[in-house]
């Protein structure tokens, strides 16, 4: 009887979560190829929950599949259910991103607000000496810490603003790594604005006359606590990009410690570090294409210091979503594992949404294209 109940709730909770997922995800099951046949497996909607069971819960392939059987979802091996999942793929990524397009499909193209968008990527490695390294990229919006982008890459397409969708008046923020004058350009064409960390020597700008601008010579009597702002075009091909370089003086000790880290990369890459590169360690400079009139060089900076809030959604994925280890060997199977995390971690994040929502029950609705028994309203019966 116990059992009953336990599998009836297990039931009941599914039909909640069900209801969450994308029109159409079931479809998709045969038409990426990840339900070709159904040895073992009854339906899209078991294999899902297998899948599910061993991304959420940290199982092992041979605990997935015992606990597949006492539940009924399916009969297959350990080996059978990595099968499973190394052709589940592209039925999970399609899953996320209709997932997340889902949630934001109120972003309009005309949207005449400033919204903020902070990119970051994280690498996730394989076990073992020799494992390959993945990077995640995401995209959170700094007023909500709401995904509303992700990609995964090998590492040869490194960290750039390229990799996201830009919608017009939106401001799309990044590191060091994102300061690109290709990334740049792919943003304003787009109708976008950036606020990116740069480096004079990985970026260069020009002055309004198109002469190379000498940054220490221009920056020479800037103060700790004091920013300037310096017009400046970011070339690329033919294009010149205006904005603004917002350069703020970091404090003594700051300064020591940004010139640790450059001795110290200095010293990974086998070289020493040049004189100019500890002098502009003693600034932190923010190109950014937002108006002067709106925002003026002290809100820029503390707009920017906003974008350490993705830093947040990384540190939880890592720590509760397990996501910094991958248990995968080939790139079909660990893309498959990174998509179904990151479906996890959306999964999670939506139903808690849900949860704190007015709404006491905590979940959304289910419509039927069909009245119920003992929905229809009947007229009063007249003696």
């Amino acid at each position: 009887m116990k059992n009953e109940k336990s599998k009836r709730h297990g039931l009941d909770d599914w039909a909640v979560l069900e209801r969450l997922l994308p029109a159409g995800w079931r479809s998709q099951a045969y038409t990426l190829g990840a339900l070709r046949r159904r040895r073992g497996v009854q339906d899209a909607g078991n294999l899902l929950r297998c899948l599910l069971l061993y991304l959420a819960e940290g199982c092992s392939l041979a605990e997935t599949a015992m606990r597949a059987r006492e539940a009924g979802l399916g009969q297959f091996s350990r080996v059978a259910l990595f099968k499973r999942l190394r052709v589940a793929g592209p039925w999970l990524t399609w899953i996320a991103r209709e997932f997340w397009q889902q949630r934001h499909a109120d972003i309009s193209e005309a949207a005449p607000s400033l919204r903020m968008i902070a990119t970051d990527a994280t690498l996730v490695v394989e076990q073992g000496a020799t494992g390959s390294q993945w990077c995640v990229h995401w995209a959170v919006d700094v007023g909500t810490l709401d995904c509303v982008e992700f990609g995964l890459t090998d590492l040869k397409a490194g960290e750039t603003f390229r990799h996201f969708q830009v919608h017009p008046n939106t401001v799309m923020t990044g590191d060091r790594a994102y300061g690109r004058a290709r990334g740049i350009h792919h943003v304003v064409n787009a109708g976008g604005h950036v606020m990116v960390r740069f480096n004079p020597m990985m970026m260069p700008a020009s002055d309004g006359h198109g002469q190379k601008i000498h940054w220490l010579r221009q920056l020479r009597g800037l103060r700790a606590g004091q920013c300037a702002d310096v017009p400046v075009w970011v070339p690329f091909g033919r294009r010149l990009v205006p904005g603004r370089a917002v350069i703020l003086r970091r404090s003594r000790a700051a300064v020591e410690r940004a010139r640790r880290r450059v001795n110290r990369i200095a010293h990974r890459n086998q070289h020493k570090a040049s004189p100019r590169a500890l002098a502009l360690a003693a600034y932190v400079m923010v190109f950014t294409t937002l108006p002067q009139a709106s925002h003026p060089p002290d809100r820029v900076m503390m707009d920017y210091r906003l974008r350490w809030q993705i830093e947040l959604v990384f540190k939880r994925m890592k720590s509760i979503m397990s996501l910094g280890q991958l248990p995968k060997r080939d790139p079909p199977s660990a893309k498959a594992w990174i998509a179904g995390k990151l479906l996890v971690a959306m999964l999670v994040e939506r139903l808690q949404l849900e949860a704190e929502s007015f709404s006491p029950w905590g979940y959304p609705l289910e419509t039927s294209p069909e009245p119920l028994a003992g929905n229809e309203i009947r007229p009063p019966r007249i003696m």
